[in-house]
This record gives C-alpha cells, sequence and structure tokens, in this order.
C-alpha cells in the first residue's frame, strides 16, 4: 500500500469590508431567509425587512433587535443590524455587526471543512492537516507556510463569497499561474516575519500551474454539477485566475473554491441547512478523489513499461 498523501485544507473567512460612506438606502443589501415556516428569528427579520421598505427605519431597528435577542448569533440578524446602521449614518456600529455576520458565516464553513476532512480520512486513507479550525484568525501567508513546512500534496482553500448584490449566486473555484514570497510579503506589512520562505528553484512552477488548474476544474465540475441538481439556476461561476496569497505562496497544487454567496438570501438559508452543508463536503470530496484518480491513471500511463525477453 502506497503512503498516505497529506492535504491541507485552509478556511478562508468571509471578509466584509465597509468603506464610508455606503449609505444607499434603495440598494436593499439586507438577507432574509426564505422558508415556508418561518422561526421567530426569521419572521422578526421578515417584518423588519417589510418596515425597511416601507422607510419605516425605527420600527425595523426595533424588529431586528429583537431577533437578536432570540439568537446573537444569527448571521442574518446581525447583517441586517449592520444595514439599519449604516443607513442610520452610524457607520462603526454597522462595521461591527458586518464584522459579526462574517464571523459566524465563517463557522458554517468551518463545519463543512470538518466534514470534507472526515471524508478525506475517511475515503481516501488521507492525512488532513488544518490551517485553522475555528474562526479564530490566522494571517494568510501563515495558512500558506503551514501547508509548506508540512509539504502537504494539496492545498485546498474554502471560501464563503459576499456580493453587494444580493442576486449575486453561484460556485467558482480559483487557482493561480504565479507564486510570490511569502516572507517577504509578511515582512512588507510587518504580520509574520518569522516566516520559512519556498525555495522555488526546487518547485516545477509550470508543473504547479497546471495540477492547480486541473484540480480547480475537477472541484469546479464536481460543485456545480452536485448543488445545481437540487438548485435550479443555480450559475456556473467557472474556474478563475487569482493571485491569492494561499495560491501564489504554496509550494504545493493549490486552489480556493467559492461555495456559496452568503449575501444571497437563497443561498444563506441554505447553508443554515446540515443536509446542504454534507451536500457541499460532498461535493468538494468527490472533486479531489476524482482528481486523485486522474492522477494515478496519468502516472500510470507515463511510467517506463519492462520489456519482456
Amino acid at each position: 500500500m502506497s503512503p498516505s498523501r497529506l492535504y491541507a485544507l485552509s478556511v478562508l473567512a468571509l471578509a466584509v469590508c465597509v468603506t464610508a460612506p455606503l449609505a444607499r438606502a434603495g440598494d436593499l443589501r439586507i438577507t432574509l431567509p426564505r422558508r415556508s415556516k418561518l422561526t421567530p428569528v426569521q419572521r422578526l427579520n421578515r417584518e423588519g425587512v417589510e418596515a425597511v421598505q416601507k422607510r419605516h427605519y425605527d420600527k425595523a431597528e426595533a424588529l431586528f433587535y429583537k431577533a437578536y435577542l432570540f439568537d446573537p448569533s444569527d448571521p442574518f440578524t446581525l447583517n441586517n443590524l449592520g444595514y439599519i446602521s449604516e443607513l442610520q449614518g452610524q457607520l462603526d456600529r454597522a462595521q461591527n455587526f458586518y464584522k459579526l455576520a462574517a464571523e459566524n458565516s465563517a463557522r458554517l464553513v468551518t463545519a463543512i471543512v470538518a466534514r470534507l476532512g472526515k471524508l478525506m480520512q475517511n475515503r481516501l486513507s488521507a492525512n488532513v492537516i488544518y490551517t485553522r479550525k475555528d474562526d479564530s484568525y490566522v494571517t494568510l501567508e501563515k495558512r500558506a507556510e503551514l501547508a509548506n513546512v508540512a509539504q502537504a500534496n494539496l492545498f485546498v482553500s474554502i471560501h464563503a463569497n459576499y456580493s453587494d448584490y444580493p442576486s449575486a449566486r453561484g460556485v467558482e473555484t480559483y487557482f493561480t499561474n504565479t507564486y510570490s514570497s511569502i516572507k517577504a510579503r509578511a515582512e512588507e506589512d510587518r504580520s509574520e516575519p518569522s516566516l520559512q520562505n519556498v525555495n522555488w528553484t526546487d518547485i516545477d512552477i509550470r508543473k504547479k500551474v497546471r495540477e492547480s488548474r486541473r484540480l480547480a476544474s475537477s472541484i469546479q465540475h464536481s460543485l456545480y454539477e452536485t448543488l445545481a441538481a437540487k438548485n435550479p439556476g443555480l450559475p456556473n461561476r467557472g474556474v478563475k485566475e487569482a493571485q491569492y496569497v494561499v495560491l501564489t505562496g504554496t509550494s504545493m497544487p493549490a486552489v480556493l473554491a467559492e461555495i456559496s454567496f452568503v449575501s444571497s438570501p437563497t443561498d444563506e438559508n441554505n447553508l443554515q441547512s446540515s443536509s446542504y452543508r454534507q451536500r457541499i463536503a460532498e461535493a468538494l470530496f468527490q472533486g479531489i478523489a476524482h482528481y486523485e484518480a486522474e492522477s494515478n491513471r496519468l502516472a500510470m500511463a507515463s511510467a517506463p513499461t519492462k520489456q519482456v525477453r
């Protein structure tokens, strides 16, 4: 039996940045879960949204705060409180609420990563390392270093997407065609001055790019096919290139998967479902497993054959 391969899984927390001033009352950037039977928190959020639409902002704020008292960690409520604070010109408070909403959404992604890790351990007999297993912050450079030091075979970063437009939906997967020094970058912004750098002269960059593209394509295909089956109209946003630190700073094939838009009421509602999170984990696993199977097939096909005399 061949030795187990090592995989690095990373949770890339949702980043929500509010740049002042954003107050655009006509642009209703608030999330509202859609279910046939609403929970008390969802009902209060729905009533709050209706109040905002009628420009009854004080009433909306009171309703959102009632929802907050029911569940202080609900990302819908936190996002809506951020929005109403923004409308009132209280940008610092809005930023705090948006940040809390992002952190709680990140916990949903962390749960998906944990499920994916178990699938890989159980079905691929893989060794899995996590750049983090909770919502504590780890710099992007440090996450890349963790994978490099461990000499992981693959690096997969899972991310929840965000847009100012609630209509934005879909899944997409990124890879990079370049590389960078995480140590130089960290020293430049003084975030992680003690990072170990990668000796890129020992890395076949062309192979890394080629394998990253193959891995991204496999994961994207699996994600879209699995989720679109029960999500009519879900866009396939495709495979894209980007120069994210976790992609450019890792020495092994690396991808970043955008699994949903938490700014979409539909996607956010889906993410609240344990079965939906399991479906995402299964889709990610199938994409990785297909990539591994294809890699083994290509390796066997290119291996020299012994001549029989």
